[in-house]
């Protein structure tokens, strides 16, 4: 997740448009930020959300906080964006350009195969944590069980 000092930064320092001299709005510059972190993630599910009622949405994000994950609720158009412009992020840890031919990122086929899976109300689940940590699974095995026991 973005920190408090990058989320300052970020709507301190509005981007203005290039051909209208207009200022960007804050929201969409923060949204765009926190889009490209989580495609830069090691861990991203996609998760379509449109059957659930508030509470159990509330519930599935309490469980993912547990096990050190976040679930966004995404505006799909700007995140399809963060994807198209996936392959110009910079690694945090390096400073450097990640090619999408490494590990890191999915190859650019991939990503593109991935807009097509965002439609209707989606919600983004990310993290960087290590690939031993498997807590996740187990919290998507138990949410899983619960979708099918309310037929959702």
């Amino acid at each position: 997740m973005i920190s408090r000092e990058q989320a300052k930064l970020i709507l301190q320092n509005p981007k203005k448009t290039a051909s209208k001299k207009n200022m960007i709005a804050p929201r969409q510059v923060y949204l765009h930020a926190l889009y490209e972190e989580m495609v830069r993630s090691r861990s991203m599910f996609i998760v379509q959300v449109n059957n659930l009622t508030s509470k159990e949405y509330d519930q599935f994000q309490l469980e993912l906080r547990k096990v050190n994950f976040r679930a966004t609720l995404i505006k799909n158009s700007w995140f399809k964006n963060a994807l198209k412009n996936s392959n110009n992020l910079k690694n945090e840890f390096t400073n450097q350009v990640i090619p999408t031919n490494q590990k890191l990122l999915p190859k650019k086929t991939d990503l593109d195969l991935m807009k097509h899976m965002i439609v209707g109300p989606t919600t983004i689940v990310f993290n960087n944590q290590p690939e031993e940590d498997l807590s996740t699974i187990d919290v998507i095995k138990n949410f899983h069980s619960i979708f099918l026991k309310s037929n959702k």
